[in-house]
């Protein structure tokens, strides 16, 4: 998910199934400034 409007909202990756157990596993930051949206976006992608 990505916010609408840069520094409001929130910003987030959702697993449905990380193991064999389907376990699931969410990251969500709120109110990212662009720099840092571009890290977080940099690090989803080395996931």
């Amino acid at each position: 998910m990505m916010p609408k409007k840069m520094n409001k909202g929130f910003i987030g990756i959702h697993f449905d199934s990380v193991d064999i157990h389907q376990n699931k596993m969410a990251i969500i930051i709120s109110d990212l400034i662009e720099e840092n949206k571009q890290l977080f976006l940099k690090v989803f992608k080395t996931i």
